[in-house]
């Protein structure tokens, strides 16, 4: 089971959250469990997010200092004691309280990784956690192609259930999100994945829907190795 645990007063911006759950994603497969920790105020920014990757938003005291990290740790923690011990905890926060806690979690048998805004993230995080993963927002990396028919559905959900989305809706989420390029505009966007979606007029206008048969569908594919897609769905 991956999980991936956000500390909301630490990091809380939309594409932030994304790019980690999506690295996540493409680093160690489908992530089962998703859960950011903050004050009301810093987990409202979280709105579009959990609608998109389905956050539990767990509540704590505002204005009381390290109230959020001490939630995430006693949670990240309590993991560890269940039947089905975590494969990986990443921990999507550049704050340094959660150093002692990573370590704890690597001799327990338990990987972690460290998501964070590259500015902010703590030079320790490095000797503490399996992995770091910084984040800059004027460069952060778009998914390979191989991954991108998954990001696409990620943000696109309504594609899964069956419906259509106005072309340039599409395309202007997913540039939003960083899955296509700022510049390209209309098909130019899906120009690599174009085996998996159709495009097609009606009143003249072009739309956006999911072909009948595709990778993330197939047997093997990434549909069977969890089930993000039918929690979008479900949203």
């Amino acid at each position: 089971m991956n999980v991936l645990l956000i500390d909301a007063e630490n990091l809380n911006g939309e594409s932030f959250v994304f790019e980690a759950y999506r690295h996540v994603e493409r680093a160690y497969g489908p992530v089962q469990m998703c859960a950011a920790f903050g004050a009301k105020l810093h987990l409202q920014y979280l709105d579009k997010a959990d609608r998109l990757l389905g956050i539990s938003r767990i509540e704590t005291e505002f204005a009381i200092k390290n109230r959020a990290d001490q939630a995430l740790i006693r949670h990240a923690k309590a993991l560890t004691n269940q039947p089905q011990k975590p494969k990986l905890i990443a921990i999507a926060s550049g704050d340094k309280d959660f150093l002692d806690t990573a370590l704890w979690l690597r001799h327990r048998g338990v990987a972690t990784a460290c998501l964070a805004r590259a500015n902010i993230m703590t030079k320790l995080a490095v000797s503490c956690y399996d992995s770091c993963y910084p984040m800059d927002q004027r460069r952060m990396a778009m998914p390979s192609p191989q991954h991108r028919t998954i990001a696409i559905l990620d943000c696109l959900h309504e594609l899964h259930a069956g419906e259509t989305i106005e072309l340039n809706e599409a395309v202007r989420r997913l540039r939003k999100w960083r899955i296509a390029a700022k510049g390209t505009a209309g098909i130019n966007a899906l120009t690599e994945v174009m085996d998996e979606f159709d495009v097609f007029e009606d009143q003249g206008r072009q739309w956006l829907r999911l072909k009948a048969t595709t990778t993330s569908q197939r047997p093997g594919g990434r549909k069977d190795q969890g089930n993000h897609f039918r929690r979008c769905i479900d949203r």
